[in-house]
């Protein structure tokens, strides 16, 4: 897809308007199955990883605005008995989204720490570790 910059530029711009600014939308959420995730994270690439893979949790993340200005589109990550599969919504309509997979056996140690912001006192830490046989 050949774009101008003028065409990015108004399409970010309209993204950034639809950016949910408060209630539980503009957090992550744990999903049950990969059904449960937005459109703009579906595709036949990730319906046949799931198919063959275990899933062991999926978590869901609404687009965001970083740094006051930088659009980050929705985003998945599925935490399978072989790996992290990451999803990333495309910014223009109608294209699927690009599909990353870190395999377990490229991996010694993997931490995840997720600072969670709905009320709680402390900071929450999950810890993910593969180990190689």
């Amino acid at each position: 897809m050949v774009t101008s910059t003028s065409d990015l530029e108004k399409r970010l711009e309209k993204l950034k308007r639809s950016v949910p600014t408060r209630g539980m939308e503009r957090h992550p959420t744990i999903l049950k199955d990969i059904s449960e995730l937005s459109a703009e994270l579906q595709s036949p690439d990730l319906t046949t990883i799931a198919a063959r893979e275990n899933i062991w949790e999926i978590i869901s993340f609404p687009q965001q605005i970083q740094r006051g200005h930088h659009y980050v589109p929705k985003q998945a990550l599925l935490f399978t008995s072989t790996g992290i599969v990451h999803a990333l919504s495309s910014i223009w309509p109608d294209q699927e989204p690009a599909i990353t997979i870190i395999r377990a056996d490229s991996l010694i140690y993997l931490k995840v720490t997720l600072i969670l912001l709905i009320q709680l006192p402390s900071r929450a830490s999950i810890s993910v570790h593969f180990h190689l046989g």
